[in-house]
C-alpha cells in the first residue's frame, strides 16, 4: 500500500509523546495530554477518520523483550467480538521492533463496520500504540494513509544509542540534535559528532584506500539577518563567490530548489581539486531558511566515491525535521 506521491505532507510533532510525523495536509492535530495525542481528519457523515497516539512509561521491571506482542493482545482484548483479522505481521518504526494489526469488527455506537490499523512499538523506556480509526468503506483508501504516517515516525530525542535491527547497509536511523532542534536520517553505519553549540557533523565510516579519511556532513544554524527569500538568495550568492575565490577550479555540477514543509532550501553539488594537486573532491551544500534560523549543511567526499556519497548526502538534508523550540530537552 503506497499513497499517491501527489499527497501534500505536513509535519507534526508531539511534546506530550515525543513523536514525530507527517500526515496529509488535510489532517490536523487533536486533543493532546498525559502521553496521548490524536490527529483527525473532516468527512462525511459521523465517524470521523482519527489516529491515536499514546505513550505508556515502562519501569525497570516491566520491559521485556515482547512488550509490543503483549500491548497488541491486550488491545485487542478490548473491542468486541467477532474480530475479523485483515492482516498481521512484525515490523520496525524508526528502527525500534513493532507490530502491526489490521482488524475489523462492528461498532454498536455508530451502528457501523470500522477497521482499526493498530501499531504497538517497543522502545527502550516505554510502549506505544498508534491506532488508526476508519469506516470499513473507506479502509481501502485510508489504510495507506496510516502506513505512511508509520513510516515517518521518528521518536525526537532516543539519539543513536541502539543497533540496526535490520542488517541491510541502507537502513536509516534518526538522529536528533537538541541543540539545534533538527532531526535528520542517516545510515545506520554512520556516527555523530558535536562540534559546538550550534554545529554537529555525520561521519560515515572510514575509507580503505586513504589513511584517516571519512566521507562526512555537518549542519550549522545560524541568525539569519534577512529572513526573507532574498536573503535566502543573496546568502546563496556570496557562498559562490566565496568559493570561486578560494578554488581556482571551482565548479557547480548542479543545483535544486525545493521546499521542506514551510521552508525554503537549496542544494548545490560542485566539485574541486585539493591542494592544486591531482585529488578532486565533491562537495554538496545544503541551506534551509526557517523562520528565525538558516541551517547550513556541508559534505565531502573523494570524486571516485561521488555516485554513493552524493546521493547519501542530498538524501540527509531532504529528511531534515526542524522541531519546535518547544522540543523536550535530552
Amino acid at each position: 500500500m503506497q499513497p499517491s506521491p501527489r499527497i501534500q505532507l505536513t509535519h507534526y510533532y508531539s511534546k506530550e509523546t515525543g513523536v514525530s510525523l507527517e500526515l496529509p495536509e488535510d489532517w490536523h492535530e487533536g486533543e493532546s495530554n498525559g502521553g496521548r495525542v490524536s490527529y483527525g481528519c473532516a468527512s462525511e457523515g459521523q465517524y470521523h477518520p482519527q489516529l491515536l497516539i499514546q505513550r505508556v512509561p515502562l519501569s525497570a521491571w516491566e520491559r521485556v523483550s515482547d512488550g509490543c506482542d503483549r500491548l497488541a493482545e491486550e488491545l485487542l482484548q478490548l473491542y468486541p467480538s467477532p474480530l475479523e483479522i485483515g492482516d498481521r505481521h512484525p515490523l520496525t518504526v524508526d528502527n525500534f521492533p513493532a507490530r502491526l494489526d489490521i482488524f475489523s469488527f462492528y461498532d454498536p455506537e455508530f451502528n457501523i463496520q470500522v477497521t482499526h490499523y493498530q501499531v504497538c512499538i517497543q522502545l527502550p523506556d516505554a510502549l506505544y500504540s498508534l491506532v488508526g480509526i476508519v469506516e470499513r468503506q473507506s479502509a481501502e483508501s485510508l489504510l495507506p494513509v496510516f502506513e505512511q504516517a508509520v513510516g515517518s515516525i521518528r521518536f525526537i530525542g532516543m539519539g543513536l544509542g541502539r543497533t540496526a535491527l535490520i542488517s541491510d547497509p541502507l537502513t536509516r536511523i534518526s538522529y536528533f540534535n537538541p541543540g539545534l532542534c533538527v532531526s535528520i536520517l542517516i545510515p545506520a553505519s554512520w556516527s555523530v559528532q558535536e562540534l559546538q553549540e550550534n554545529q554537529f557533523q555525520a561521519i560515515a565510516p572510514l575509507v580503505p584506500e586513504f589513511d584517516g579519511y571519512h566521507p562526512r556532513i555537518s549542519c550549522t544554524r545560524t541568525i539569519a539577518t534577512n529572513q526573507t527569500p532574498a536573503g535566502m538568495e543573496e546568502a546563496i550568492r556570496k557562498s559562490e563567490a566565496t568559493h570561486r575565490l578560494l578554488y581556482f577550479d571551482y565548479e557547480i555540477l548542479k543545483q535544486e530548489r525545493f521546499s521542506l514543509g514551510p521552508h525554503p532550501a537549496y542544494l548545490r553539488q560542485m566539485q574541486w581539486s585539493y591542494q592544486g594537486t591531482d585529488i578532486y573532491l565533491v562537495n554538496v551544500q545544503g541551506l534551509i531558511w526557517a523562520a528565525s534560523s538558516a541551517y547550513a549543511f556541508k559534505a565531502e567526499t573523494l570524486q571516485q566515491y561521488e555516485s554513493r556519497d552524493v546521493p547519501r548526502f542530498e538524501a540527509i538534508v531532504k529528511s531534515t525535521r526542524i522541531i519546535p523550540a518547544s522540543c523536550p530537552d535530552v
